[in-house]
């Protein structure tokens, strides 16, 4: 069983300072815009986090996420079974937030906006589900191709999933999933002034259809039901096999 030690994990952060390195982002009008952005802390809306919770119920039971354990540009955070970890968790002493609604609507932004184009940066806090299995496998196939190993399929049934206990939350509490286009939408992530003229691009919502987003740190409960299985493996079962079925009609000349 994976233990997870967060006796020197200071509270969820405040401020982007504290999470972002500045250096790492050009040019420097990009750097501008992140401290204008550290020092908005406004929330998102009783109203408009109703109307994303309300949307949120029409996420598929059964979610599917692709990650690798070794390579050059491996998942950033950890996956098992057990536990889903974001890169927060795992690369800064921060405790992650504990509701997608506790984070600042400018932190989403940035930290959301970078997230769903793939920026793997050591700061995020959220984690990416697909509705479609054909997205996992074939997730997990470019993975591999690009020299990562231990490449695996987890199927997650949401119903199992719960965050961790956290420094604000002592007891754990049921996980959240949302469709990655209503985050978008409702943070207006598009709309932030620091994105480049090419970032628009990758954050096209015909690129994020298939996609659920959560926060935090995944607990699965019963995970011995639907567990990860190595893509090597489903090669060997027959994955690219060809199969010649009879056809289910005759065909007379």
């Amino acid at each position: 069983m994976l233990r997870i030690h967060k006796d020197k994990r200071q509270p969820a952060t405040n401020s982007l300072f504290d999470i972002i390195n500045l250096d790492d982002y050009k040019p420097k009008l990009y750097q501008q815009y992140i401290r204008m952005s550290a020092l908005n802390q406004t929330k998102l809306n009783q109203a408009d986090q109703r109307n994303l919770k309300a949307l949120s119920t029409t996420v598929p039971p059964l979610l599917f996420r692709a990650y690798s354990l070794e390579g050059a540009k491996r998942t950033k955070g950890f996956c098992s079974p057990e536990f889903f970890r974001p890169p927060t968790d795992m690369n800064t002493n921060k405790y992650c937030y504990d509701s997608l609604f506790d984070m600042p609507i400018e932190e989403v932004k940035v930290m959301g906006g970078n997230h769903l184009m793939w920026k793997d940066r050591n700061d995020d806090q959220f984690i990416s589900w697909s509705r479609s299995m054909l997205f996992a496998i074939e997730h997990a196939l470019g993975r591999s191709r690009k020299g990562q190993s231990q490449c695996y399929i987890s199927a997650m049934e949401t119903s199992q999933a719960q965050t961790t206990c956290t420094n604000t939350r002592k007891d754990e509490q049921k996980a959240e999933f949302f469709w990655a286009t209503d985050v978008m939408n409702a943070y207006k992530i598009r709309d932030w002034q620091g994105w480049q003229n090419f970032d628009h691009s990758g954050l096209h919502p015909r690129k994020l259809t298939h996609e659920v987003l959560s926060v935090g740190v995944i607990q699965v409960n019963d995970h011995t039901k639907y567990n990860h299985v190595d893509l090597q493996d489903l090669i060997n079962c027959g994955l690219f096999k060809e199969y010649e079925f009879p056809a289910p009609w005759s065909v007379e000349s």
